[in-house]
């Protein structure tokens, strides 16, 4: 038992220091970036003019667009003005300014203390709902969007710096498993909601830290899985049997999020960290030794999701009847 516990310590200290290495992995991949860059090439125009002797004004080509270019700190800080900026400081102003400057105005309306408050409970909550409805959740989602690609970006120069090369695959199997892995990510996420509701003192909250840690640390290694070729199937096997590394390398995201109460709080939170963690994933040393016993925590995820898939096939398949 001694032995399993200290085994255990040693794999979730593990994934905590390779998540918290993400840090000094952005400065890494940048320098690297920075140094990778290819010279700009000299315009044909300008060589002839050189030749001629009539070179007179310096002509500057346009720079080659590719992911070369792209440095990780930047789109981090982009994340952060974006989540952290925007968004949270217009629900700060609204919140705590703009909400107790209307209860105050509908006081001196009204007159009547005990009326404003009766009235202000049901005000405030049309208000909220309003503001949220039209402003917050789609200036929230327009951010989520942007976010995918900012995510890319990071995993791209993450991966150039590593300078191994990709695993092709095709246009189908990606599809397939993008569509596949979709829908088990949901359901592995209504799974750790159910079970979160566990009416047992700290133990639910512990169980939703876990699961929103073990799928902190599938979205993160997947960009580096994918590019290596690894099949949906493999790098649930790698969760399960070194769950105690991603338990750990996850950790920090899954606090963040599980005592968060509010939607739009944790999108904030998980796109500032997130992208660190990507660089943390690419640089990760790969673990070899699985930890002492596996956890099949995705049985009843993939078996659920094998049951949507072949749902979905079986009526996408059936054949149309044709109107008389």
């Amino acid at each position: 038992m001694a032995d399993v516990l200290r085994s255990f310590l040693g794999y979730l200290l593990q994934g905590l220091r390779d998540c918290l290495y993400g840090f000094y992995g952005v400065y890494k991949v940048d320098v690297s970036v920075k140094k990778s860059r290819p010279e700009i090439p000299v315009g044909v125009l300008r060589q002839r003019r050189e030749m001629e002797g009539r070179a007179k004004e310096t002509v500057a080509p346009v720079p080659e667009q590719s992911t070369s270019k792209i440095t990780v700190l930047p789109t981090i800080l982009r994340c952060c003005l974006a989540n952290g900026g925007i968004i949270a400081s217009q629900v700060f102003m609204f919140s705590f300014v703009g909400l107790p400057l209307l209860e105050k105005l509908l006081q001196l309306l009204l007159q009547d203390h005990a009326t404003a408050t009766q009235a202000w409970e049901y005000l405030e909550m049309i208000i909220s709902s309003i503001v949220n409805t039209f402003w917050v959740y789609p200036l929230w989602l327009i951010t989520r969007a942007t976010n995918v690609i900012w995510f890319q970006d990071v995993a791209d120069a993450a991966w150039k710096h590593t300078g191994k090369k990709r695993k092709s695959q095709g246009i189908s199997t990606l599809i397939s498993d993008l569509l596949y892995n979709t829908i088990a990510q949901l359901i592995f996420i209504l799974q750790g909601t159910m079970l979160e509701k566990i009416p047992l003192p700290y133990i639910g909250k512990l169980v939703g830290v876990f699961h929103v840690s073990l799928l902190t640390s599938l979205y993160a290694f997947e960009y580096r899985w994918i590019v290596e070729g690894v099949p949906f199937a493999a790098r649930i096997r790698k969760i399960e049997c070194q769950w105690p590394y991603f338990f750990g390398f996850g950790l920090p995201v899954g606090v963040l999020m599980t005592f968060s109460t509010t939607l739009w709080l944790n999108g904030c939170l998980f796109a500032v960290v997130f992208p660190l963690l990507i660089v943390s994933a690419h640089e990760a040393t790969a673990i070899r030794q699985s930890f002492d016993f596996s956890l099949p925590i995705f049985n009843a995820v993939i078996k659920a999701t094998d049951v949507v898939v072949n749902s979905l096939i079986s009526l996408a398949s059936r054949p149309r009847r044709d109107n008389p």
